[in-house]
């Protein structure tokens, strides 16, 4: 995104995607973008695979819709 769109639509969306994904996880479990695109999340306390696939499904279905950041809405 930064070679096409610039640096600052860049970082408009990264904090567009952090807000939407501290919106699907639990305040107590930390989150943090690692470096570039990606993001590390710790799910504590899940006992079954099932709970893991719930924790997935949120992120996804908050991920999948459009993001806009014309005239600097994110």
């Amino acid at each position: 995104m930064n070679d096409t769109l610039g640096h600052l639509a860049g970082d408009k969306i990264l904090a567009a995607v952090l807000a939407r994904l501290e919106h699907v996880t639990r305040a107590s479990d930390p989150l943090c973008r690692f470096g570039g695109e990606e993001f590390i999340y710790l799910s504590e306390g899940l006992t079954a695979p099932g709970e893991a696939e719930s924790v997935v499904r949120g992120f996804f279905n908050t991920l999948v819709e459009s993001f806009s950041i014309v005239g600097g809405a994110t």
